[in-house]
């Protein structure tokens, strides 16, 4: 699988016709009015496109997907605001790239993400967009993800920004007019979830049941800190449901705290983290589950080594080259070295030893469901 990238779309395919076009002018405004003339909108739009020698002048988000780069095994997401023009233009731009790039296009048309009705925007429509974005993430674990908010609507940028830097994603995009892409690295953003953790079944019953009586909410919260909630919340004629914000960083939450992990050591994380060929690196992240489980583990202890090459525990499996170097601290491995054959087995036994005591940096390892 190649990338996937999520795009907001605007009206700027049509906005960047009229300006040239005064006939177009004249259909694209008796097309707001008569939806019957939509194929006719389509049609003359596709004329220009095909006339076009600069694809890039034609739309923004043709503009910033042509900077990113696209390939035929990429998937693109249009995500549309609950408008037919918005609606209309992210089906043109699905089919363009599709057409022009052989890639997986496809719409998203998300509900009550409207421009003229700030209180549906922020209650209903930006919730329904994170919904749908997070789903998608959470299917494709593996995927390199880029938000791509260049087109439409602007008051959807903040959100995918903070999204992406949440989720540890990407984003570029084309600033205004000029010809340069900007790209934000992924940056992982860090929110303190003990607000989260210490109100867990508060925040599940919110998400579960979508609104709640603020004074069952808030029963057994001082009044003193209730205001640490605001930017996860929306208050309401007496309820509160989750914000905007508030979704994303429970949403996290769950996804954390519901998955299984395993501590690695900075060296093991290296070494995963070189391992480019897929079906390679699931095999080793199938052993290290596999480590998780008592029985399992104990069943493949591979061998008890004299207490001056190692003191830790080595696990194997049969019919595997690997060997996992590791420790216990209560239920969970600390996993020191992975080792990936038998030569190289030998020259870190002879050559230093694997002791514990020289492992100090660790990070945790979260598996995904399908690992």
């Amino acid at each position: 699988m190649g990338k996937i990238i999520f795009s907001t779309v605007g009206t700027s395919i049509f906005t960047n016709i009229m300006k040239e076009d005064k006939n177009f002018q004249e259909l694209y405004r008796s097309y707001t009015q008569n939806d019957e003339k939509e194929e006719k909108i389509k049609s003359y739009v596709w004329s220009i496109i095909k006339s076009q020698q600069d694809k890039d002048k034609i739309s923004a988000e043709i503009k910033s997907l042509n900077k990113i780069g696209v390939a035929d095994d990429d998937i693109l997401y249009f995500i549309v605001t609950d408008t037919r023009e918005s609606r209309l233009a992210g089906d043109i731009l699905s089919e363009y790239f599709e057409v022009t790039f052989n890639a997986t296009s496809k719409v998203l048309s998300i509900t009550n993400l409207v421009v003229n009705d700030s209180v549906k925007f922020e209650r209903e429509g930006i919730k329904n967009l994170i919904e749908k974005i997070l789903e998608i993430i959470e299917q494709n674990p593996y995927a390199e993800i880029i938000f791509n908010p260049t087109g439409g609507y602007k008051g959807v940028v903040p959100y995918l920004t903070i999204l992406g830097m949440i989720y540890n994603k990407k984003i570029a995009y084309i600033f205004e007019n000029t010809d340069n892409l900007i790209e934000l690295p992924p940056i992982p953003l860090e929110f303190n979830y003990d607000l989260i953790k210490e109100n867990e079944e508060r925040f599940d019953r919110l998400c579960k049941e979508g609104a709640l009586k603020e004074e069952e909410f808030f029963q057994g919260i001082d009044f003193a800190i209730r205001g640490d909630f605001n930017s996860l919340l929306i208050h309401d004629g007496g309820y509160v449901t989750l914000s905007g914000i508030g979704l994303m960083l429970y949403r996290k939450y769950r996804a954390v705290n519901d998955k299984e992990f395993i501590y690695l050591s900075k060296q093991a994380m290296k070494f995963l983290n070189r391992i480019s060929d897929r079906t390679d690196r699931e095999k080793i992240l199938s052993l290290l589950k596999k480590l998780l489980k008592e029985d399992i583990r104990n069943n493949y202890i591979h061998t008890n080594f004299d207490t001056s090459i190692t003191d830790c525990k080595v696990f194997k499996m049969p019919a595997t080259s690997e060997r996992i170097f590791y420790y216990l601290k209560g239920e969970i491995p600390w996993v020191c070295e992975i080792v990936p054959d038998h030569d190289e087995y030998m020259r870190e036994l002879g050559n230093k030893g694997i002791f514990k005591s020289n492992y100090t940096c660790f990070e945790k390892l979260y598996f995904e469901d399908d690992d």
